[in-house]
């Protein structure tokens, strides 16, 4: 058993398709591959709310609440409204995009496989939290949705105080989330969480990677699947083959910082 947990966000790519023997319908409701099953109710609601906004909603206002135009405005809400006729495979096989794609899961070693399944909690704006293998369908649903009168992420920070708490308890929690998923579990007093950031010098000042954080978050999960066991002393010994490396000096308790 591993000593730490990852906090990762969702991709909002995903690979279309699925098992046909394997209807979200179905897999909703067990327990196997399912592992936050307590957070179904909330699930259901948003799935609920957002079928009952595209029946009321006309293309101009789904727009906005999808953010998307087009063909993928059309694709979103065909897929939300069919979610539960939709085919699932597992979440770290849906889930696409540039830290996803860094992660490489595939080809991570048996025992490194066995540590990201266990350590890794992806957030998501549909789902809440999910395991790697907890079986999901295509969907498209941002944690910056607009639903109850607020966003997705502070609908789950809400649903999710305490809980949050329970299931990272005794570990040491590696947060390499975006701000905009970060928001979705609250600073909890109890939890040993340490967020990891990439930053550059630009000048005289240092500043946060942007897109290209992805990519290096991905790298980074790499290593730390590498242990059973780690530590921090572990994780200042972490160099990134794009040259990021710890900053002792920008770095403190809550935050790590690698800088190129």
């Amino acid at each position: 058993m591993v000593n730490y947990m990852i906090l990762i966000p969702n991709s909002e790519g995903k690979i279309e398709g699925g098992d046909v023997d394997l209807a979200y319908r179905f897999v909703s409701n067990l327990k196997k591959n399912n592992y936050f099953i307590k957070l179904q109710p909330q699930r259901d609601l948003i799935v609920d709310e957002i079928r009952r906004i595209i029946r009321d909603y006309g293309e101009e206002e789904l727009s906005v609440f999808f953010d998307l135009k087009g063909d993928n405005l059309k694709s979103a809400i065909s897929t939300m409204t069919a979610l539960k006729d939709e085919e699932c495979m597992s979440a770290i096989e849906r889930m696409s995009g540039v830290m996803y794609n860094a992660i490489e899961y595939s080809s991570l070693k048996d025992i490194e496989k066995r540590n990201f399944e266990e350590s890794v909690i992806i957030l998501d704006g549909l789902f809440g939290l999910l395991k790697p293998l907890d079986l999901i369908p295509n969907y498209k649903c941002k944690v910056s949705m607009r639903l109850f009168d607020s966003t997705l992420a502070k609908f789950w920070q809400k649903e999710l105080r305490g809980y949050f708490e329970y299931v990272c308890r005794d570990k040491l929690v590696l947060d390499v989330l975006p701000n905009s998923h970060r928001e979705i579990v609250s600073k909890e007093g109890n939890v040993n969480r340490l967020e990891i950031i990439f930053a550059k010098k630009s000048g005289d000042f240092y500043k946060l990677e942007g897109h290209a954080s992805k990519e290096l978050k991905g790298e980074f999960i790499r290593y730390v699947v590498g242990f059973n066991s780690i530590s921090k002393d572990d994780l200042k010994k972490f160099r990134h083959t794009k040259g990021h490396i710890y900053s002792e000096e920008h770095s403190n308790e809550d935050m790590f910082v690698y800088l190129l």
